[in-house]
């Protein structure tokens, strides 16, 4: 993700208060490791001086000399702050298609039914390789649904596929069905309407 996208990058880059210590925390850390290293180190001096009765603590602590160490690890890894990213406007199948995308291995497949949404979030989280790849995808087919590619074209302000997809709907402009139509904002039909009768107006001249 961080490769496919600078909105992702500096997020996951960032030195966010979810991902990074606290320096007061770490100063605490310090202080209380130094402490037990003096104590540890008071300890076994007083050991190696005292052979009596404490026998067997002496050779507890250099029977296990990582033990306490370890202990001490372990309930540090379990502070660790777990940081996560919460798309709420996302639905999760096209996403899963955009992580697909990311990914060499695998390969996205794009279709009629996720080109708005990758097409959409390519460019919320700036990614321009997929954005590239969307709009090939749209100029090769815009000949094939021409009022869907000039809906995503609106949405996402697409000069091009805007263009191309205007071109073969005022070629059949009045073999299309008004239910097809409504998909499009008042506008953008408008402006369809105008251009188709320009075109008619200098025909017929």
């Amino acid at each position: 993700m961080i490769h496919a996208s600078p909105f992702f990058e500096s997020i996951l880059t960032g030195e966010w208060a979810e991902t990074s210590l606290n320096p007061e925390d770490n100063d605490d850390h310090s202080q209380e490791d130094q402490e037990e290293q003096d104590q540890d180190q008071t300890t076994t001096n007083h050991d190696e001086l005292d052979s009596g009765s404490d026998s067997d603590t002496h050779n507890h602590y250099h029977t296990n000399p990582i033990r306490f160490r370890s202990n001490t690890l372990v309930v540090n890894c379990t502070d660790k702050i777990e940081a996560r990213i919460v798309l709420e406007e996302e639905r999760p199948a096209p996403f899963q298609d955009l992580l697909v995308f990311v990914y060499p291995h695998l390969e996205c497949v794009c279709t009629w039914q996720n080109a708005s949404d990758l097409m959409t979030m390519s460019q919320k989280f700036d990614m321009p390789l997929l954005k590239r790849h969307m709009l090939n995808f749209l100029l090769s087919l815009v000949a094939g649904k021409p009022i869907e590619a000039m809906k995503i074209a609106e949405q996402n302000q697409l000069a091009d596929v805007y263009r191309e997809s205007s071109r073969f709907l005022l070629n059949n402009w009045q073999g299309w069905e008004h239910k097809e139509l409504d998909k499009l904002s008042s506008k953008t039909l408008l402006k369809l309407e105008k251009r188709f009768n320009s075109f008619q107006f200098i025909f017929c001249n």
